[in-house]
């Protein structure tokens, strides 16, 4: 890989903001200079004076605040982009146990990791432009697949990416049927729906997702970096909800 193709890369796995904020922070290492500070909730590149004039920096852990031009993409229900579910994997690793890789990979292969312990990890179809996404769960023994269009069938460059994941033994894997989307632009919030879901130890395949709170619940997520259930109908009030009303707004989340 050359150093235009390089950068070019870099810049779409990254982001210009991103790639600034590391430059800052590669800066800040070096000279006793306090530069860079940032205010959101999810800031990555913050450096402090420390005693005696050392510096000290913020947890690794950490995620890059994501810009509110992508924050107003989700609420105004817009497609799920690659900088979203990345900004998702950061908080879901921030959060919990799950280390998911960068969704860009799936154009890169060689930068995958093997993944040798449970993992959750969202998939799209293709590298670039408008693409259906799927949640993978490998529970320590199977890889779950769960699609929210129920499909049963992976890309080429999905079975890539997850071949590439498991190197030596690729697991069995199973089609986990699912709440199906009802329109052409959700999938990216139902695979975050999905990936909550096992992340609090809860089936995805038992949940019912209350449609029109997703999207206010995934901005939440991404603008606090606080990791919750999407809300759900309770099983008990499942039937009774289906057949009394249409408008699951109304109902109180479980979640």
């Amino acid at each position: 890989m050359d150093i235009k193709n390089l950068m070019t890369f870099m810049i779409k796995f990254f982001g210009v903001e991103q790639i600034c904020c590391l430059i800052c922070r590669s800066i800040c290492k070096i000279l006793p200079l306090k530069i860079c500070n940032y205010a959101d909730p999810l800031k990555q590149c913050r450096i402090m004076e420390g005693d005696e004039g050392k510096e000290t920096e913020e947890a690794d852990d950490e995620v890059f605040p994501l810009s509110q031009s992508a924050l107003n993409e989700i609420v105004r229900g817009d497609l799920i982009s690659g900088d979203h579910i990345n900004k998702f994997h950061e908080i879901l690793s921030a959060c919990t146990e799950f280390k998911p890789q960068n969704v860009f990979f799936i154009g890169a292969l060689e930068f995958i990791k093997p993944v040798r312990r449970r993992h959750i990890q969202i998939l799209p179809e293709r590298a670039m432009g408008n693409t259906h996404w799927i949640c993978t769960f490998y529970d320590g023994q199977y890889l779950h697949i769960y699609d929210s269009l129920n499909r049963n069938q992976l890309t080429t460059g999905q079975e890539a990416y997850l071949k590439r994941m498991f190197p030596q033994t690729f697991p069995c894997y199973c089609f986990d049927t699912v709440q199906k989307q009802t329109n052409l632009v959700d999938c990216g919030v139902f695979v975050a729906a999905f990936a909550a879901s096992i992340a609090h130890d809860r089936d995805p395949k038992e949940e019912y997702y209350i449609p029109n709170r997703m999207r206010p619940h995934f901005h939440r997520v991404l603008l606090t970096g606080k990791l919750e259930p999407f809300p759900t109908i309770p099983l008990d009030k499942r039937l009774n909800v289906m057949n009394t009303t249409p408008n699951h707004a109304s109902l109180v989340a479980s979640g």
